[in-house]
């Protein structure tokens, strides 16, 4: 787990959102089994809420799955979530006519 956490803040701090987002979500189902829900909000907040961060710099792909993550976490958590984001992301998982 130290190791994860060092390459998470890594990415954070080099402002590499994506990777770090990646590794959020591939942790959501590990911290929900392990009730370590504070540190899985806390690292998805550590990349949405970084002022360097824009969505339209992570591929689609991931940044939909890590809101949806986020905000399931936040559920289990008890914390709010963002509705904004949310909404975004499941506006750009719909498929395109």
């Amino acid at each position: 787990m130290d190791n994860l956490r060092a390459a998470h803040a890594w990415s954070c701090d080099a402002g590499e959102f994506g990777p770090a987002l990646q590794l959020a979500s591939a942790l959501q189902r590990l911290w929900i089994a392990r009730g370590r829900f504070r540190e899985g909000v806390a690292g998805f907040d550590a990349a949405f809420t970084d002022e360097r961060y824009r969505d339209a710099d992570v591929a689609p792909n991931v940044w939909v799955r890590a809101a949806a993550d986020a905000g399931q976490l936040a559920v289990w958590f008890s914390v709010p979530a963002s509705l904004q984001r949310a909404e975004e992301a499941l506006a750009a998982a719909r498929p395109t006519r």
